[in-house]
Protein backbone atom coordinates (compact mmCIF):
# COMPACT_ATOMS: atom_id res chain seq x y z
CA UNK A 1 0.00 0.00 0.00
CA UNK A 2 0.96 3.40 -0.09
CA UNK A 3 1.40 4.02 3.30
CA UNK A 4 3.40 1.06 3.71
CA UNK A 5 5.81 2.44 1.01
CA UNK A 6 6.19 5.72 2.79
CA UNK A 7 6.97 3.90 5.90
CA UNK A 8 9.75 1.94 4.23
CA UNK A 9 10.98 4.95 2.82
CA UNK A 10 11.49 6.74 5.67
CA UNK A 11 12.48 4.32 7.59
CA UNK A 12 15.28 3.81 4.90
CA UNK A 13 16.47 7.83 4.53
CA UNK A 14 15.50 8.35 7.94
CA UNK A 15 15.26 12.28 7.65
CA UNK A 16 16.10 14.80 10.16
CA UNK A 17 12.07 16.07 8.78
CA UNK A 18 9.03 14.56 6.91
CA UNK A 19 7.15 17.27 5.05
CA UNK A 20 3.74 16.29 4.62
CA UNK A 21 1.19 18.02 2.13
CA UNK A 22 -1.35 16.34 2.55
CA UNK A 23 -2.87 15.91 6.37
CA UNK A 24 -5.47 13.98 5.23
CA UNK A 25 -3.69 10.96 4.23
CA UNK A 26 -2.24 10.09 7.47
CA UNK A 27 -4.21 9.85 10.86
CA UNK A 28 -3.14 9.89 14.28
CA UNK A 29 -1.55 6.14 14.53
CA UNK A 30 0.76 6.69 11.18
CA UNK A 31 1.96 10.39 12.39
CA UNK A 32 3.10 8.90 15.67
CA UNK A 33 4.95 6.27 13.96
CA UNK A 34 6.60 8.58 11.27
CA UNK A 35 7.63 11.02 14.36
CA UNK A 36 9.34 7.84 15.96
CA UNK A 37 11.59 7.70 13.18
CA UNK A 38 12.66 11.23 11.75
CA UNK A 39 12.69 13.76 14.73
CA UNK A 40 9.98 16.32 12.67
CA UNK A 41 6.88 15.94 10.83
CA UNK A 42 5.87 19.84 9.37
CA UNK A 43 2.10 19.62 7.49
CA UNK A 44 1.13 22.22 5.26
CA UNK A 45 -2.89 22.78 4.28
CA UNK A 46 -4.97 25.37 3.25
CA UNK A 47 -8.02 23.04 2.07
CA UNK A 48 -10.96 22.09 4.24
CA UNK A 49 -9.42 20.18 7.33
CA UNK A 50 -9.80 16.68 8.49
CA UNK A 51 -10.51 15.82 12.09
CA UNK A 52 -8.49 17.18 14.62
CA UNK A 53 -7.13 13.78 15.40
CA UNK A 54 -5.09 13.81 11.85
CA UNK A 55 -3.19 17.10 12.78
CA UNK A 56 -2.51 17.52 16.61
CA UNK A 57 0.64 15.25 16.38
CA UNK A 58 2.32 18.07 14.04
CA UNK A 59 5.47 19.53 15.12
CA UNK A 60 4.62 23.01 12.98
CA UNK A 61 1.74 22.77 9.99
CA UNK A 62 2.34 25.96 6.65
CA UNK A 63 -0.77 26.97 5.53
CA UNK A 64 -2.22 29.81 3.06
CA UNK A 65 -4.70 30.75 5.12
CA UNK A 66 -4.57 33.02 8.01
CA UNK A 67 -7.70 31.58 9.89
CA UNK A 68 -6.19 28.35 9.52
CA UNK A 69 -3.38 29.22 11.32
CA UNK A 70 -5.04 31.23 14.21
CA UNK A 71 -6.93 27.94 14.52
CA UNK A 72 -3.84 25.82 14.82
CA UNK A 73 -2.17 28.20 17.32
CA UNK A 74 -5.44 27.87 19.62
CA UNK A 75 -5.08 24.11 20.02
CA UNK A 76 -1.44 24.58 20.61
CA UNK A 77 0.53 23.43 17.57
CA UNK A 78 2.77 25.67 16.52
CA UNK A 79 1.91 27.39 12.59
CA UNK A 80 2.63 29.85 10.15
CA UNK A 81 1.25 31.28 7.58
CA UNK A 82 2.70 30.33 3.94
CA UNK A 83 0.77 32.49 0.61
CA UNK A 84 0.82 30.17 -2.38
CA UNK A 85 3.04 31.30 -4.73
CA UNK A 86 4.23 31.13 -8.56
CA UNK A 87 6.43 28.57 -10.30
CA UNK A 88 8.81 30.58 -12.02
CA UNK A 89 9.44 27.47 -14.69
CA UNK A 90 6.59 28.85 -16.03
CA UNK A 91 8.17 32.15 -17.59
CA UNK A 92 11.01 29.78 -19.55
CA UNK A 93 8.95 29.39 -22.92
CA UNK A 94 7.54 32.83 -22.54
CA UNK A 95 11.27 34.01 -22.01
CA UNK A 96 12.63 32.23 -25.07
CA UNK A 97 10.10 32.39 -27.33
CA UNK A 98 8.17 35.59 -26.32
CA UNK A 99 5.17 37.13 -24.67
CA UNK A 100 2.26 36.08 -26.90
CA UNK A 101 0.01 39.29 -27.71
CA UNK A 102 -2.95 40.83 -25.20
CA UNK A 103 -5.79 39.18 -27.95
CA UNK A 104 -8.06 38.21 -25.43
CA UNK A 105 -9.84 40.82 -23.38
CA UNK A 106 -11.17 38.91 -20.20
CA UNK A 107 -10.38 34.81 -19.50
CA UNK A 108 -11.64 32.81 -16.59
CA UNK A 109 -10.10 29.34 -16.03
CA UNK A 110 -11.28 27.15 -12.88
CA UNK A 111 -14.15 24.96 -11.89
CA UNK A 112 -17.95 25.22 -11.37
CA UNK A 113 -18.05 22.63 -8.30
CA UNK A 114 -20.08 22.56 -5.04
CA UNK A 115 -17.20 24.68 -3.00
CA UNK A 116 -17.33 27.21 -6.13
CA UNK A 117 -20.62 27.88 -6.13
CA UNK A 118 -20.18 31.53 -6.86
CA UNK A 119 -18.54 30.67 -10.15
CA UNK A 120 -22.00 30.65 -12.40
CA UNK A 121 -23.15 34.18 -10.63
CA UNK A 122 -20.05 35.78 -11.12
CA UNK A 123 -19.30 34.87 -14.20
CA UNK A 124 -22.76 35.86 -15.75
CA UNK A 125 -21.98 38.92 -13.87
CA UNK A 126 -18.81 39.72 -15.95
CA UNK A 127 -20.69 38.78 -19.07
CA UNK A 128 -23.50 41.15 -18.99
CA UNK A 129 -20.82 43.63 -19.32
CA UNK A 130 -17.91 42.14 -21.41
CA UNK A 131 -19.62 39.72 -23.81
CA UNK A 132 -16.23 38.85 -24.65
CA UNK A 133 -15.73 36.79 -22.07
CA UNK A 134 -13.95 33.79 -21.85
CA UNK A 135 -14.05 30.55 -20.12
CA UNK A 136 -12.01 27.80 -19.42
CA UNK A 137 -12.67 24.45 -16.89
CA UNK A 138 -13.16 21.00 -16.30
CA UNK A 139 -16.80 21.52 -15.73
CA UNK A 140 -19.37 19.59 -18.35
CA UNK A 141 -20.69 21.37 -21.18
CA UNK A 142 -24.39 20.72 -19.90
CA UNK A 143 -23.10 22.51 -16.58
CA UNK A 144 -22.63 25.58 -18.43
CA UNK A 145 -25.15 25.65 -20.68
CA UNK A 146 -28.04 25.19 -17.45
CA UNK A 147 -26.02 28.24 -16.32
CA UNK A 148 -26.63 30.15 -19.59
CA UNK A 149 -22.89 30.53 -19.98
CA UNK A 150 -21.80 27.66 -23.00
CA UNK A 151 -21.39 30.30 -25.46
CA UNK A 152 -18.82 31.44 -23.55
CA UNK A 153 -17.27 28.14 -22.88
CA UNK A 154 -13.47 27.72 -24.96
CA UNK A 155 -12.51 24.51 -23.58
CA UNK A 156 -9.77 23.96 -21.13
CA UNK A 157 -7.08 25.08 -19.96
CA UNK A 158 -4.01 22.78 -17.13
CA UNK A 159 -0.35 23.58 -16.58
CA UNK A 160 1.16 25.50 -19.69
CA UNK A 161 -1.93 25.83 -21.48
CA UNK A 162 -3.86 27.77 -18.44
CA UNK A 163 -0.83 30.13 -18.50
CA UNK A 164 -0.58 30.72 -22.03
CA UNK A 165 -4.05 31.45 -21.93
CA UNK A 166 -3.07 34.37 -18.91
CA UNK A 167 -0.19 35.62 -20.96
CA UNK A 168 -2.62 35.90 -24.03
CA UNK A 169 -5.30 37.70 -21.45
CA UNK A 170 -5.80 41.62 -20.91
CA UNK A 171 -7.58 40.58 -17.67
CA UNK A 172 -8.34 37.44 -15.40
CA UNK A 173 -11.05 37.52 -13.05
CA UNK A 174 -10.42 35.54 -9.83
CA UNK A 175 -12.98 33.88 -6.99
CA UNK A 176 -12.19 31.99 -4.16
CA UNK A 177 -14.24 28.61 -2.78
CA UNK A 178 -16.34 28.79 0.53
CA UNK A 179 -13.17 27.61 2.49
CA UNK A 180 -11.10 30.90 2.01
CA UNK A 181 -13.90 32.18 4.18
CA UNK A 182 -13.25 35.84 2.52
CA UNK A 183 -9.57 35.33 2.33
CA UNK A 184 -6.95 35.62 -0.46
CA UNK A 185 -5.52 32.43 -0.71
CA UNK A 186 -5.34 30.35 -4.21
CA UNK A 187 -3.03 30.22 -6.89
CA UNK A 188 -5.33 32.22 -9.33
CA UNK A 189 -3.47 35.25 -7.68
CA UNK A 190 -0.04 34.88 -8.49
CA UNK A 191 -0.74 32.75 -11.62
CA UNK A 192 -2.68 35.39 -13.60
CA UNK A 193 -0.34 38.24 -12.32
CA UNK A 194 2.89 36.46 -13.31
CA UNK A 195 1.49 36.18 -16.61
CA UNK A 196 1.39 39.96 -16.87
CA UNK A 197 -2.50 39.87 -16.72
CA UNK A 198 -4.59 42.18 -14.80
CA UNK A 199 -5.95 40.50 -11.90
CA UNK A 200 -9.70 41.12 -10.69
CA UNK A 201 -10.08 39.80 -7.65
CA UNK A 202 -12.28 39.96 -4.28
CA UNK A 203 -11.36 42.33 -1.73
CA UNK A 204 -10.42 39.40 0.61
CA UNK A 205 -9.54 40.37 4.51
CA UNK A 206 -5.63 40.37 3.63
CA UNK A 207 -5.24 41.07 0.34
CA UNK A 208 -3.41 43.80 1.34
CA UNK A 209 -0.80 41.93 2.86
CA UNK A 210 -0.16 40.44 -0.44
CA UNK A 211 -0.41 43.07 -3.06
CA UNK A 212 -1.54 46.80 -3.17
CA UNK A 213 -5.16 47.03 -4.70
CA UNK A 214 -6.05 49.96 -7.24
CA UNK A 215 -2.03 50.20 -7.89
CA UNK A 216 -1.07 46.22 -8.45
CA UNK A 217 -4.59 44.38 -8.78
CA UNK A 218 -8.33 45.67 -8.62
CA UNK A 219 -11.04 44.21 -6.42
CA UNK A 220 -14.36 43.77 -6.35
CA UNK A 221 -17.13 44.01 -2.92
CA UNK A 222 -19.88 42.73 -5.61
CA UNK A 223 -20.12 40.54 -8.70
CA UNK A 224 -22.14 43.61 -10.13
CA UNK A 225 -18.96 45.69 -9.54
CA UNK A 226 -16.57 42.65 -10.69
CA UNK A 227 -18.14 42.83 -14.15
CA UNK A 228 -17.59 47.10 -13.81
CA UNK A 229 -14.02 46.60 -13.17
CA UNK A 230 -13.47 44.25 -15.93
CA UNK A 231 -15.49 46.84 -18.30
CA UNK A 232 -13.60 49.98 -16.89
CA UNK A 233 -10.36 48.39 -17.59
CA UNK A 234 -11.24 47.54 -21.09
CA UNK A 235 -12.37 50.77 -21.91
CA UNK A 236 -9.25 52.10 -21.56
CA UNK A 237 -6.39 49.32 -21.44
CA UNK A 238 -3.71 51.37 -22.29
CA UNK A 239 -4.00 53.55 -19.23
CA UNK A 240 -4.35 49.78 -17.07
CA UNK A 241 -1.51 48.26 -18.33
CA UNK A 242 0.95 50.20 -15.73
CA UNK A 243 -1.27 48.45 -13.39
CA UNK A 244 -0.57 44.57 -14.94
CA UNK A 245 3.39 45.53 -14.91
CA UNK A 246 3.49 46.54 -11.42
CA UNK A 247 0.93 43.26 -10.53
CA UNK A 248 3.49 41.39 -12.22
CA UNK A 249 6.75 42.53 -10.73
CA UNK A 250 5.02 42.13 -7.07
CA UNK A 251 4.54 38.36 -8.08
CA UNK A 252 8.00 37.85 -9.53
CA UNK A 253 10.00 39.55 -6.48
CA UNK A 254 7.87 38.32 -3.35
CA UNK A 255 5.41 35.54 -4.11
CA UNK A 256 7.59 32.72 -6.01
CA UNK A 257 8.33 29.34 -4.75
CA UNK A 258 11.80 30.09 -4.18
CA UNK A 259 11.20 32.99 -1.45
CA UNK A 260 8.52 30.47 -0.16
CA UNK A 261 11.27 27.63 -0.05
CA UNK A 262 13.12 30.20 1.85
CA UNK A 263 10.73 30.72 4.56
CA UNK A 264 10.22 26.91 4.76
CA UNK A 265 14.12 26.11 5.38
CA UNK A 266 14.29 29.16 7.72
CA UNK A 267 11.09 27.21 10.10
CA UNK A 268 12.40 23.94 9.72
CA UNK A 269 16.08 24.59 10.66
CA UNK A 270 14.49 26.43 13.72
CA UNK A 271 12.28 23.30 14.48
CA UNK A 272 15.42 21.11 14.25
CA UNK A 273 17.33 23.14 16.09
CA UNK A 274 14.74 22.94 19.07
CA UNK A 275 14.19 19.51 19.10
CA UNK A 276 18.37 18.39 19.42
CA UNK A 277 18.19 21.02 22.20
Amino acid sequence: TKVKILLDQIRDFKPDVVYCIDINFLNKQLVRKVKRIASVIVGQIASPLPPKSFYMEYDHIFSAHPKQVNHFKKLGISSSWLPLAFDQEHLKHFEQHGWPERSRDVAFVGSFGRHQSNTGPLMKAVAKFVPSLEIFTFAPVAQLQRLGLDRFLKGKAWGFEMHRVFAESKVVINRHGKVADGYSVNYRLFEATSMGAILVTEEGKNISELFDPGVEVLTYRTLEEAGEKVRMVLDDYPKWSALANAGQKRTLENHTFYKRAAQISRTLQELSQAKQR
